[in-house]
Order: structure tokens, then C-alpha cells, then sequence
């Protein structure tokens, strides 16, 4: 992902794999416990857009560097994998502190001005605390506590003294820096409808996030009208929201069509083969 057209292509890719349901990543889970490696790959490629989600709404100011923030967000999607609970609630938010930390870690390689190491290391560990703990908002007093107290229980200061609540908050106000946004409220909580409304609304917004922006001149919509099936019309322009009225999942458009989920995604898979075929063809995407 060094040059735009990668990404690019890497953006279309990763619009083809599926969100999960929660009773889906349970069967996944199992297979995981199981030894299943396939089972990881299906449980991480259903969630890279999780690590773009949360690199576009938390470290935009740092866009320049935005395919080295992906991979190190990647990185940290992996690692948690084989230790995930479902019983403890859904992948998304146990996975979240995970890609940040990351995230974090690529972000002082490219940017190491952004934190010091020390703050870098101190950030790293915060985040790794509110994922074992599963916790799902940090910044409330409850979760300062708990994070006060394990921290106490694996680090130590330098001074000796043990982490105080102002100091867990003083880690957290570096974090917020760093970052674009307020970290006052998590990203994703266990409500599957807000999950997938954040994430479709970062990555199917609009056709931008499938082909560059120096080449949005190009009418997307045109290219969808050639498709000759008119259910694969249907499909693309609501899941991508070419029709203004913003964008569907997969279960609602196929409440809308009559049909179950499983056959607006056949549907969609297929339209999105021939697009990136026309594409090609039309040299957006250069060779695939």
C-alpha cells in the first residue's frame, strides 16, 4: 500500500469481504479454539476495514502516512485473533484497543516526533490494559479505576510510586493528542447496527473510496448502468450509496429486494468482479 493505486485497490478488495454476524463469529471462534487457520483469515479479512475505520476517524491529520498507520493497524487485528472471547461481547470492540495499539506503534516509526518513546510506551501499554479487560469506554471513572489497578499490578514508575487515576488520565490526554478526535467515546460498542453503520459509513460512503481521487471526474454511476443485470444494479448503487440516499448493508438491501442476505451477496460479489473488470479496462485500476 506505498502508492495510491495500490491502495486503491487494496480499498476495492477489502469491500468485497463480508461483516460478520454476531452468531458468525462465534462459529469462528470455535473453529479458531479448534486450530482452523482458515478460520483466522475469514475472522480477519471480515474485519479489515475495522483498521481503516478507525485510521480515517481518529489519525486523519496524519493521512500522509496512512498506508504505513493500515499496516501497523493489520498488525494488531492479527495478533488478537486466537484470543478472542465471544462471550465476552463482539470482536469488533475487543479487537479496537488491539489495532490502535498498532496503529500507535507505526505511527512513532513514521512520526516519531508525534510522541516520545517513553509516552509511545505508556500509550501502548493503556491500550493493551482496556483490551484485556475488555473494557469499552476508558475515560469513564469505573474504567480509570480498573486501569489505575492493573497498571499498579504490572508496571512500575520510576519514581517507585505506584499510577495514580490523574496519571491514567494524563495517558490518556497524550493519546487524544495524537489522534484527530476525542477518545471520550469508544468507536464501536456491542450494538451490531452501530458497528456496521460506522463502518459502512467510513467505507462505502461514496465511490471515493474505492478509486483515487484525481479520478473522481469519472462518472462511477455510468459504469454501474452497463452492468446488464438489473438486480446487480440495485444491489452496487444502494451498497455504495450511488444514488445520493446514502448507503445499505447487505441485510437491508435484501429486505428491500425480497430476499435473503446471503443472495444480495452473491449478487453483489459477482457486480463487483465485472466493475473492477470495466475498470481495468477503463485503466482505473491498472492491471489486477
Amino acid at each position: 500500500m506505498r502508492n495510491n493505486r495500490a491502495m486503491q485497490l487494496y480499498l476495492s478488495e477489502m469491500a468485497e469481504y463480508d461483516l460478520l454476524s454476531e452468531e458468525e463469529e462465534i462459529e469462528l471462534a470455535r473453529r479458531i479454539a479448534g486450530g482452523d487457520k482458515k478460520a483466522k483469515n475469514e475472522l480477519v479479512t471480515a474485519n479489515l476495514r475495522l483498521v481503516v475505520s478507525i485510521v480515517r476517524k481518529e489519525f486523519w491529520k496524519h493521512s500522509e502516512v496512512e498506508a504505513d498507520l493500515i499496516q501497523g493497524g493489520n498488525v494488531g487485528l492479527i495478533k488478537v485473533v486466537g484470543k478472542f472471547d465471544p462471550k465476552k461481547g463482539r470482536f469488533s470492540t475487543y479487537a479496537t484497543w488491539s489495532v490502535r495499539q498498532g496503529i500507535f506503534l507505526a505511527l512513532y516509526k513514521s512520526k516519531p516526533k508525534t510522541l516520545t518513546r517513553e509516552k509511545t510506551k505508556k500509550v501502548v501499554s493503556l491500550l493493551k490494559v482496556c483490551r484485556e479487560c475488555f473494557i469499552v469506554d476508558m475515560k469513564t471513572e469505573e474504567s480509570i479505576v480498573i486501569i489505575a489497578r492493573e497498571f499498579n499490578e504490572r508496571y512500575l514508575k520510576k519514581s517507585g510510586c505506584e499510577y495514580t487515576e490523574d496519571d491514567i488520565k494524563k495517558i490518556q490526554e497524550d493519546m487524544s493528542v495524537s489522534c484527530s478526535v476525542s477518545l471520550d467515546n469508544p468507536l464501536f460498542t456491542d450494538d451490531d447496527s452501530a458497528m456496521i453503520n460506522s463502518i459502512a459509513d467510513t467505507n462505502t460512503k461514496s465511490p471515493q473510496r474505492i478509486i483515487d481521487e484525481s479520478l473522481t471526474r469519472l462518472n462511477i454511476k455510468g459504469l454501474v448502468d452497463k452492468l446488464e443485470v438489473e438486480e446487480e444494479q440495485y444491489v452496487i448503487t444502494r451498497l455504495f450509496g450511488l444514488d445520493g440516499r446514502g448507503t445499505d448493508t447487505w441485510e437491508e438491501i435484501g429486505q428491500q429486494m425480497g430476499v435473503k442476505r446471503e443472495k444480495v451477496k452473491q449478487i453483489g460479489h459477482l457486480a463487483l468482479r465485472k466493475l473492477k473488470w470495466m475498470m481495468k479496462e477503463a485503466h482505473i485500476l491498472g492491471k489486477i
